[in-house]
C-alpha cells in the first residue's frame, strides 16, 4: 500500500513546498500564518482525526469504477472551478431586486445556488450516468450504523475540539469572548445556525469534495489515502480562480490585485491543508452525515456573530 501512496502523498507535498515558497518568498505571505495552518490543521487536527478514527466501520464500501469515469469527474471538477468562479452574480442580475435587498436574502440565494450547483447537479449526473444512489456518496439510511457509538464518538470529539479552538484561537470569535451576544441570541443563534450551515457548508461543500470527489479517486488511483492528498489539492486549486477574479486578494491578506500565480500558490499553501483531516475522517467512515455536522461546527463560532446580527436574532 505504502508503494501506492508514496507518488500520490510525495507529489503534494513538493507542490505544497513549492507553492508556501513562493506565497512566503516572492509574495511576501506571512511564513508564520502558514507554518501555523500546516502544524494546527494539516498536522494537528489530520492526526487527532487518525487515532480518534482508528477502528471505525465504514457504512459502505465504494461502487467499482465506472465506464469513462475519469473524464467525468474531471469534468465535474472543471465545472465546479467555473460556477464558484462568478457566484451569485448571475443569479443577482436575474433575480428581482426586492429578493436580494438583505443580507439575509443574499444569504438564501447562496445556500439555493451551493446545494443546486454542488449537489443537486453533480448527484444528478452520477445517478444519470452509472445509477449510483445516494448511500453510495456516504448518505446511508441504515441510521443504526450512521449514529453508531464510534461514529458519534468522532462526531463529538472532533466538533468539541474544532469549537474550542476556533473559540480560543481564532479573531472571528472576538465578538463571543467579548460578550457582545445575549444568552438569548446565543440560545436560538447556536442552533439555528448549526442547522444553517449542516445544509450551506456541509452538504454544500463535503458532498462534493468528500462524497463524490474522494470517493471516486479512491477507486480511480486505487488508493485511498492518496486521494485524501489529491482532494487537498484540487481543493486549493478550484478555488483560485474565483479568488483573482473576485479580488478576494484583500480578504485573504494578498492586496488589493494579486495575480493569478498569487492566488493559487495561496490556496495550495493555506487552503488545501485544511482539508486533509476531512479527508481522513472520509476514508475511515464514510459517513457523510457526521461530517457534514463536524464541518458545520467547525464554521459556527466564527459565524455566529455576523449570522445573529444579519438575521436579527
Amino acid at each position: 500500500m505504502l508503494q501506492r501512496l508514496n507518488p500520490y502523498v510525495a507529489g503534494y507535498i513538493l507542490v505544497y513546498c513549492l507553492n508556501t515558497w513562493f506565497a512566503t518568498s516572492v509574495d511576501g505571505f506571512p511564513l508564520e500564518e502558514a507554518l501555523g495552518v500546516l502544524i494546527v490543521m494539516g498536522i494537528g487536527f489530520s492526526l487527532i482525526a487518525h487515532f480518534l478514527s482508528r477502528g471505525a466501520t465504514p457504512l459502505d464500501e465504494p461502487r467499482p469504477a465506472q465506464t469513462n469515469e475519469r473524464m467525468v469527474l474531471l469534468g465535474l471538477v472543471i465545472y465546479f472551478m467555473l460556477v464558484i468562479i462568478p457566484g451569485n452574480k448571475p443569479l443577482t442580475l436575474l433575480l428581482p431586486a426586492s429578493w436580494q435587498d438583505t443580507e439575509a436574502k443574499l444569504s438564501v440565494i447562496t445556500l439555493v445556488r451551493k446545494l443546486t450547483t454542488f449537489v443537486v447537479f453533480p448527484f444528478l449526473a452520477y445517478r444519470f450516468l452509472y445509477r449510483i444512489g445516494a448511500s453510495d456518496f456516504g448518505l446511508s439510511t441504515d441510521w443504526k450504523r450512521v449514529f453508531s457509538r464510534k461514529h458519534m464518538m468522532i462526531f463529538f470529539g472532533m466538533s468539541f475540539l474544532l469549537a474550542a479552538f476556533n473559540y480560543y484561537a481564532g479573531s472571528g470569535a472576538r465578538p463571543l469572548r467579548e460578550g457582545l451576544l445575549s444568552g438569548q441570541q446565543l440560545l436560538l443563534g447556536i442552533p439555528i445556525l448549526f442547522l444553517w450551515d449542516y445544509l450551506e457548508v456541509g452538504l454544500g461543500e463535503e458532498f462534493f469534495f468528500r462524497g463524490l470527489l474522494q470517493n471516486r479517486l479512491a477507486v480511480l488511483l486505487r488508493s485511498p489515502w492518496g486521494s485524501i492528498f489529491v482532494t487537498a489539492f484540487i481543493f486549493g486549486v478550484v478555488h483560485a480562480p474565483g479568488m483573482y477574479l473576485r479580488g478576494a486578494g484583500v480578504i485573504e491578506g494578498l492586496g488589493g490585485a494579486p495575480s493569478l500565480l498569487t492566488c493559487i500558490s495561496y490556496c495550495i499553501a493555506v487552503q488545501s491543508v485544511t482539508g486533509i483531516f476531512f479527508g481522513i475522517l472520509w476514508h475511515r467512515t464514510r459517513n457523510l452525515w457526521i461530517l457534514m455536522g463536524i464541518h458545520a461546527i467547525t464554521d459556527l463560532v466564527p459565524h455566529l456573530y455576523g449570522f445573529v446580527k444579519e438575521w436579527g436574532i
